[in-house]
């Protein structure tokens, strides 16, 4: 069976393609070829402009399925070479972007603005509330900006009455404002809605709020098809956000470098929805399914939050430059608390440690008992065998990025007389027969057993894991380099910021109007994007995969949809096969659908 579409691409965009596709998905439907956005044209008067696609389906998967794409959307097609096409159009894995409530990296929150639900009586413009504050002089502490995206992008004023924890007293001494909450009390009582009627007994709040408490990236829902970057900025507290726009709290120059580069602007107007033709964004959709950088850090596991890890050799302590020893009557009572901590830490043991556990215990491994969770203070060992001398360490991401602490550790424990092996938390999961392989190698490495003597005092030197698989959330296998690149994209975002600053006249519809950025900013732009491209690349390295091509907004979408697969799944990401290369005549003869 072969049929096609021709659509509004609304189908390819936002919440309409999980609807559409997930049950075309579920039919054993594949896409076998696709135009994607160009404007219909017609012989009408007075037509109005529609951006349509063409999507042939059927239940065959091609392996070179055909893509045409417009370099603008009244132009001539242009044929892209594919091995597969996913419901957005893109050649990449075939996945559906769930509206998500949370990000799928370990990124700050992003909120809607509040919801005002008030007939505009809480509004206030310029003069108004200039005036209000004049005659009043106690209403200044309520009188705040109110920011929206469109005002905020044409740096147009509002003020709102923001009476969170106002003195009643207070309140009711200002005429005005007692004035416009009661005609927002009856506004409210007026609503066919029991939601708002019910807010009517709060006249003073807002109907919804959701106001950050500390600075944060302000970022507009809408923004215009002609800009290449959505202007976003960070603000204070003070700044109401209503519920037009977004906002991001306590989020840093890193954050804000990444979400105004082009990388994360090519996954925008790729998954996001349209007002219109312009762009339409979304927390659920864009920002919560975004594969971010590998910088962001896991938190600390509860053996790493326990007491005396990486601690100095204290009271109790059994590395005092001895060897290992097994329970004995000649071995020094072990504390209580290191017991308690260690039984702790067995019964609460991440999923990794729990399927190596799995495979290790019972002698499973050529007959070498491990102990779980082994106390040896100041330190509580993973797994521990000793009588090869060996300590197994299963390792989340915030340890790529503290090498010398582990380093620190890992020599105490040599002079000891135990070595360590550290394998990555995710490599345990997805590629079990190789960190047996890795351990049953340390077991029977009599070299390196004979070197763990504790009259010999290695250097200490940086863990040496695993390579990761597919998968790793949050951890980056090279440490230290991950705050250079971070001060890197930190350096470009804030050269960004000053670079909007030298035109302090303009507004930002002024500085990201393509045909009038000034040359300084696109200049910087250029160079946020080269350090966010490089995080990406150098990340890929670290984890032992092909760096990708990032060359075009097409190359980035496509490795950003192989990122969110190998983050979101239990399984690696299917390797591509080689697009085949179309003959002169098959390109030549695509004609754009009239």
């Amino acid at each position: 069976m072969r049929c096609a579409f021709v659509s509004t691409n609304s189908i390819t965009q936002g919440e309409q393609v999980g609807v559409l596709w997930s049950e075309l998905y579920r039919r054993g439907m594949h896409i076998q070829f696709a135009h994607r956005t160009f404007k219909w044209s017609n012989e009408a008067r007075g037509k109005a402009a529609v951006y349509c696609v063409i999507i042939g389906f059927g239940n065959k998967q091609f392996s070179s399925p055909r893509l045409f794409d417009y370099d603008r959307a009244d132009g001539e097609p242009h044929e892209i070479d594919a091995n597969n096409l996913n419901p957005y159009l893109v050649n990449a894995p075939s996945v559906l972007l769930p509206t998500r409530k949370a990000p799928i990296c370990d990124v700050p929150v992003m909120m809607e603005g509040s919801a005002l639900i008030d007939d505009g009586y809480l509004v206030l413009s310029a003069d108004e509330a200039a005036m209000i504050m004049e005659r009043f002089p106690v209403s200044k502490a309520w009188i705040k900006p109110l920011v929206w995206g469109e005002g905020f992008i044409n740096r147009q004023t509002r003020f709102c009455f923001w009476l969170e924890g106002a003195d009643p007293t207070e309140v009711r001494s200002v005429p005005p404002v007692l004035d416009r909450i009661d005609h927002v009390r009856a506004f409210r009582e007026q609503s066919d809605r029991q939601a708002t009627r019910m807010l009517a007994a709060f006249p003073m709040r807002f109907g919804e709020i959701r106001q950050p408490r500390s600075n944060y990236i302000f970022m507009p829902k809408t923004s215009s098809e002609r800009r290449s970057f959505i202007p976003m900025g960070f603000l204070g507290p003070d700044h109401i956000v209503n519920n037009t726009s977004l906002a991001i709290e306590a989020a840093t120059l890193m954050h804000f470098g990444v979400l105004t580069s082009t990388m994360h602007m090519a996954w925008m107007r790729t998954v996001c929805g349209r007002l219109k033709s312009d762009y339409r964004y979304s927390a659920g959709i864009v920002y919560n399914n975004f594969p971010w950088p590998e910088l962001e850090l896991e938190p600390l596991s509860r053996r790493e939050r326990g007491r005396g890890e990486g601690s100095g050799r204290g009271e109790g302590s059994a590395l005092c430059g001895a060897p290992a020893r097994s329970s004995t009557a000649h071995s020094p009572p072990l504390p209580q608390d290191a017991r308690a901590f260690a039984r702790d830490l067995r019964q609460h043991g991440s999923d990794a440690e729990q399927q190596l556990w799995f495979l290790l215990r019972d002698r499973r491994l050529g007959g070498f008992k491990f102990r779980r969770q082994h106390p040896l203070p100041p330190y509580t060992l993973d797994f521990y065998c000793h009588d090869a001398r060996l300590c197994v360490e299963v390792d989340g991401g915030q340890h790529a990025d503290d090498v010398t602490r582990d380093a620190r550790r890992d020599a105490a424990l040599a002079m000891a007389g135990v070595r360590t092996l550290r394998v990555w938390a995710d490599a345990v999961l997805r590629e079990p027969e190789a960190v047996l392989e890795a351990i049953w190698n340390a077991l029977h490495d009599k070299d390196a057993r004979r070197d763990a003597e504790p009259s010999r005092q290695p250097e200490p030197s940086p863990p040496t894991p695993l390579p990761a698989g597919e998968g790793s959330h949050r951890h980056l296998t090279w440490g230290e380099g991950s705050n250079k690149h971070r001060a890197a994209i930190e350096a470009a975002a804030q050269a960004v910021l000053d670079a909007r600053a030298q035109f302090p006249g303009s507004t930002l519809a002024d500085l990201y109007d393509p045909l009038s950025m000034p040359p300084a900013l696109v200049q910087a732009h250029h160079a946020l994007d080269r350090a966010v491209d490089a995080v990406y690349i150098a990340a890929e390295k670290a984890a032992g995969r092909k760096p990708p091509k990032l060359g075009s907004d097409a190359e980035r979408v496509a490795f950003l949809f192989e990122r969110y697969q190998a983050l979101t799944s239990l399984l690696p990401a299917a390797k591509a096969k080689p697009a085949r290369k179309r003959t002169s005549a098959s390109s030549t003869n695509a004609q754009k659908p009239r």
